[in-house]
């Protein structure tokens, strides 16, 4: 981000400066609230066939993970970018993503967030980049209907109603 410009040069804000750039090119696990990652190409060069990689950010404690696409470039229906809402692939996955887009933005529910990309055998293309920031986790709001009675038998039938899909309540 440009904040002034005087006259044969340029004052960037400190704030806006990455520090943390990675490429991915091996499976890894990074523990920081910032941060840029790269596909294997780095920020210049294509990606290679038969990748496949993951790369799992953990936050500071009490803070979930903000994951923005800022370019993607990649071969639709053959080469994907999966993003899981945990620590390893075995968490939700909050979505599947193949072909051409930017400025897309996923955030984990908890501490961690993992990215895995893979490529097949043929085509290759510009890749990606990826950056992150962590954030104050929020309490999720809470919107739970009941079945109206025409039975007193002690049972009553709750459902979610917040659109979010909670699994257990504290």
């Amino acid at each position: 981000t440009v904040v002034n410009v005087v006259e044969n040069a340029v004052v960037i804000d400190p704030e806006d400066i990455v520090c943390t750039a990675s490429v991915l090119n091996q499976s890894q696990t990074v523990e920081s609230c910032s941060g840029a990652l790269f596909d294997s190409g780095g920020q210049n060069g294509d990606y290679q066939s038969f990748e496949d990689y993951t790369f799992t950010i953990i936050s500071t404690e009490g803070t979930s993970v903000i994951l923005d696409i800022i370019e993607m470039e990649i071969e639709a229906t053959y080469d994907f970018i999966y993003i899981y809402d945990g620590n390893n692939i075995n968490a939700p996955l909050i979505a599947t993503l193949t072909g051409s887009d930017q400025n897309l933005s996923y955030e984990s529910t908890g501490d961690a967030i993992t990215f895995r990309f893979a490529s097949d055998f043929t085509v290759t293309d510009g890749g990606f980049l990826v950056e992150w920031s962590c954030a104050e986790l929020t309490a999720p709001t809470v919107n739970i209907g009941a079945e109206d009675q025409t039975v007193c038998d002690g049972v009553v039938n709750f459902s979610d109603l917040s659109g979010s899909s909670p699994t257990s309540w504290e």
